[in-house]
């Protein structure tokens, strides 16, 4: 009923002759002639008064409220997902709109318009608000001959054009994008309501496509989905996998995926780039950064292919949007690096499609042994319940000293460490490795979105850690020098390649297994790599000579490699000035001058002298302590926390029942703050109706301290136009709360 009533408000404001067809005062009148201009039955005749009577004012706001003359589909799409769609109904159905950019480039690259008169038939299965269509819709129609009128246009691009999804509610924003797209023409476009998952659903929908457009749900069957959807579930577990492997089955001309940036390399895909390989002529992947989507964080690339049967060799196209150029890209449409490659097509196909940017490095080190044949990998210790109350400031039983997250390391060197609880039955998983034996630590989480990514120290003082590590041991039987090791992993080859190949923002340690290493580890780079680790933790203050001490070390490490001028240029334009190392925040490279080619341009040009200016001086700890304590000016708690109570007089103003408040603090569901006097107050603001606005406890588990939660929760988000995020709680958005916090604290 809204969205009819949306499309008749459309058609007033853009003075349809058709707005003249029906009573404005009369909202079933307004319904009727809805129906009817667009086909869609006569439903409303058959609504009850209460139905008549709910929509009467969404009319009244709608006539009086503004004006939506010239409003896309792009907007409606916009609004849908950021504003309609519930937290339950993103968990439930996967939502992560197509953003308009994202969709054009895709349709784009398909070149739609060589078909003229006669287009393809164009499926979008998981249609959501219809972005793709829209899309396709414009390219088709612009590529019509000139000559025909609206309603031939229309009439012929009505039955080529379709797709399905579970969400009604996005079905109705589908159609109504299309119809918004298509104006003034009547509908006529078919957007199934369908549970694609149940069996022979997606199938039946693909078959005799031209062309596939899909953004599937990222998310696994799970639960009760896997009982429910036993033959999707045998394909795979993964939805987005299975929703990928029925369009390759169903063999379309083209086809064009958003999915999990994953699929670029992954063994979960690799069976699906096989078949990319060995049927289609021309393939292009495209590695997005992180929030590309409206509102999802989710991780994804773009997977376009097309059947070329002139073509005499199999064009390949992999391209890298890199996090600094979203804005450009969302502008131009233009990547940030491309590389392509024309091959003969394998009788045996490889599924080997990913052209990396330093593809030639990696060819080059092909037949160096990997960093998995000298060492093996495995994650850190995981608890029963959780990480949070298994580690402590304090030793006990049971306790043993260890590093907690990925702040405690830097390259070379690892922090102060933790008392870790290694009570044999309250360990899940990572107890049973030799900790106490000399060992390489290193992130099990990228350190940062650039190609510095990868710390790893040496551990000879037995220390645990937890999962947000892996711990690498020599295999059983070989001699590595693991200081000399150490430096290859922190090195620019190291932490290029695992950028290049490992999508996830957890490392896979079979990909960090692949690695390429020197055929033989120099006895120096040991020595340099110990004396160095030796400086650090003597605090030397000195940046100037750590960074003259980091250099000799890369250069050893490029020199054992065998990697001439120009490999170590281009890796070191690459690298950029965030590398975890202590003792300065920007490392100075000096690159001698050289020249690369650019695969885009095909012109030489000069690598940048980078003399990065740093901080300045590092200090010792207690010296920068005594600095920091003398600059504080403590802020009054009602500065920042707003109105705060205590438990009485909480208790009495919200009319609390006995005890709620004792069980909502110790479940976690409310925050509480330690005045300086030991004093236990309550943020006034997390109450909504005498009860903790959802979700508070799923959020300290990721933040932790309440008082840092508090202050997150209380600071408006400018950079991304939004609120609060205590009022996107209050609201009910608590999904997107939950990404925010991952984002910044995860």
């Amino acid at each position: 009923g809204v969205f009819r009533l949306l499309a008749a408000k459309i058609l007033t404001d853009r003075q349809h002759e058709r707005a003249g067809s029906w009573n404005a005062d009369d909202v079933r009148s307004v319904l009727n002639a809805m129906d009817d201009y667009y086909r869609l039955g006569n439903m409303s005749q058959a609504w009850p008064p209460s139905a008549i009577a709910a929509l009467e004012p969404v009319w009244a706001v709608f006539r009086a409220g503004f004006n939506v003359a010239n409003i896309s589909a792009d907007d409606l799409a916009y609004v849908y997902e950021s504003t309609l769609v519930t937290d339950q109904a993103r968990a439930e159905f996967g939502t992560h709109s197509t953003p308009r950019h994202v969709a054009d480039y895709i349709v784009g690259r398909l070149r739609l318009w060589e078909y003229g008169a006669n287009p393809p038939r164009v499926v979008e299965p998981f249609t959501g608000a219809g972005v793709f269509l829209g899309s396709a819709l414009r390219l088709l129609r612009d590529a019509l001959p000139a000559e025909w009128d609206d309603k031939q246009r229309h009439d012929l691009l009505v039955g080529c054009i379709g797709g399905a999804e579970i969400d009604p509610f996005a079905a109705e924003v589908a159609k109504l994008s299309l119809i918004l797209a298509d104006y003034p023409n009547a509908n006529g476009w078919q957007i199934d309501e369908v549970d694609l998952f149940e069996p022979e659903a997606l199938r039946t929908r693909l078959n005799g496509a031209g062309v596939i457009l899909c953004n599937p749900p990222f998310e696994r069957f799970k639960g009760e989905e896997v009982h429910r959807y036993p033959a999707a579930v045998a394909i795979s577990r993964s939805k987005a996998v299975y929703a990928f492997e029925m369009a390759l089955r169903a063999g379309p001309d083209m086809l064009g995926f958003v999915l999990p940036n994953t699929v670029l390399v992954d063994r979960r895909y690799a069976q699906q780039r096989i078949v990319l390989e060995r049927d289609y002529d021309e393939i292009e992947l495209v590695a997005l950064p992180d929030g590309i989507f409206n509102v999802s964080q989710a991780n994804s690339a773009l997977v376009i292919a097309r059947k070329s049967p002139d073509l005499r060799k199999q064009q390949l196209r992999a391209a890298m949007v890199l996090d600094r150029d979203k804005k450009a890209f969302t502008a131009s449409g233009a990547p940030s690096l491309v590389r392509e490659r024309a091959q003969v097509r394998e009788r045996t196909p490889s599924g080997n499609l990913w052209i990396t940017p330093s593809q030639q490095i990696w060819d080059a080190l092909a037949d160096r042994p990997t960093l998995g044949t000298l060492v093996e990998g495995s994650w850190g210790l995981r608890w029963r319940g959780g990480q949070r109350a298994r580690t402590s400031d304090v030793p006990g039983p049971n306790r043993e000293l260890g590093y907690q997250d990925s702040s405690s390391i830097h390259q070379f060197h690892l922090g102060e460490p933790r008392w870790m609880d290694v009570t044999p039955e309250h360990l899940l998983a990572g107890g049973n490795r030799d900790w106490d034996a000399p060992k390489i630590l290193c992130n099990a989480t990228r350190l940062s979105r650039g190609y510095w990514r990868l710390a790893a120290a040496v551990d000879r003082r037995g220390r645990r850690a937890t999962q947000q590590f892996i711990g690498l041991w020599p295999v059983k039987g070989s001699e590595v020098d693991l200081d000399a090791l150490a430096a290859v992993i922190n090195s620019p080859v190291v932490n290029a390649y695992l950028t290049e190949h490992s999508f996830d923002k957890r490392f896979r340690i079979a990909k960090l297994h692949d690695a390429p290493i020197p055929a033989t580890l120099p006895p120096r780079l040991g020595r340099l790599s110990r004396d160095y680790a030796a400086a650090v933790e003597g605090q030397d203050d000195d940046p100037e000579q750590l960074a003259r001490m980091l250099t000799v070390i890369d250069q050893c490490v490029f020199d054992a490699y065998g990697l001439g001028e120009s490999a170590r240029g281009e890796l070191l334009s690459r690298m950029g000035d965030d590398r975890p190392v202590i003792g300065a925040a920007t490392r100075r490279r000096r690159v001698a001058s050289s020249r690369h080619r650019s695969s885009e341009s095909g012109l030489f040009r000069e690598v940048e002298r980078d003399h990065g200016t740093g901080l300045g001086a590092v200090v010792s700890r207690a010296i920068g302590e005594k600095r920091l304590a003398s600059d504080i000016n403590p802020l009054p708690l009602a500065d920042w926390a707003g109105d705060v109570r205590e438990a009485a007089r909480l208790e009495a103003e919200l009319n609390l029942p006995e005890g709620a408040l004792a069980r909502w603090a110790e479940a976690h569901d409310v925050i509480a703050l330690t005045l300086a006097n030991g004093a236990i107050v309550y943020p006034l603001e997390q109450f909504a109706d005498g009860k903790p606005v959802a979700g508070i406890a799923k959020l300290l588990g990721i933040i932790g301290a309440p008082e840092v939660a508090w202050a997150w929760l209380r600071t408006p988000r400018p950079a991304l136009d939004l609120p609060p995020p205590l009022a996107l709680l209050e609201r009910g958005e608590l999904i997107r709360v939950l990404d925010l916090a991952a984002r910044d604290f995860g």
